[in-house]
């Protein structure tokens, strides 16, 4: 099993209800996304983050958590917030 789909796994493993996650994986292995869930709806993004790296912690080997490069921690309304440009 490769590392994306190691950490969708380890991912539809935790708390997390509800989770939509979207991770790709670049040809040097990296894998990087983010994650969409109502779990976080009303939690500030550093708990987000908390939240989801003692998971991955807990889960994972040093080697694979060096392979990710960001997993960014979205609600759904954040998804789906429309961008705007300055």
């Amino acid at each position: 099993m490769g590392l994306k789909d190691k950490l969708i796994s380890v991912i539809n493993e935790s708390e997390l209800i509800d989770v939509d996650i979207q991770l790709e994986q670049s040809p040097g292995k990296k894998v990087g996304g983010y994650i969409t869930t109502t779990t976080f709806e009303g939690v500030p993004q550093i708990e987000r983050q908390n939240m989801l790296w003692a998971h991955l912690e807990d889960n994972l080997t040093e080697e694979e958590l060096s392979k990710i490069v960001a997993i960014l921690t979205l609600t759904p309304d954040e998804a789906t917030e429309p961008e705007t440009s300055s």
